[in-house]
């Protein structure tokens, strides 16, 4: 979630994709996030982040604030294709 909401690996120093994948399952640290990041995206991206899923924000719980809801408006959203298919079941 960081390296596609920044473009930037959430652990530079690490270059081992093993190494990440360990520090992601087995550690409780968060990547911080880039500075010139909207407030929204942090937003969006912590809740994605959480580690405990019982905690961890729904993918409907993901579509509701604002912020998304207005990204909806726009032709063939991500939001849109995903509301489309869940219909379809």
């Amino acid at each position: 979630m960081v390296e596609m909401a920044t473009g930037n690996s959430p652990w530079p120093e690490s270059t081992d994709p093993a190494s990440v994948i360990n520090q992601i399952a087995l550690s409780s640290d968060v990547p911080a996030i880039s500075e010139w990041v909207s407030d929204e995206m942090k937003d969006f991206v912590s809740k994605c982040l959480i580690q405990d899923p019982k905690q961890r924000w729904t993918a409907e719980e993901l579509l509701r604030p604002p912020y998304i809801a207005e990204a909806e408006e726009t032709e063939e959203s991500p939001i849109q294709l995903y509301s489309s298919s869940k219909q379809g079941k």
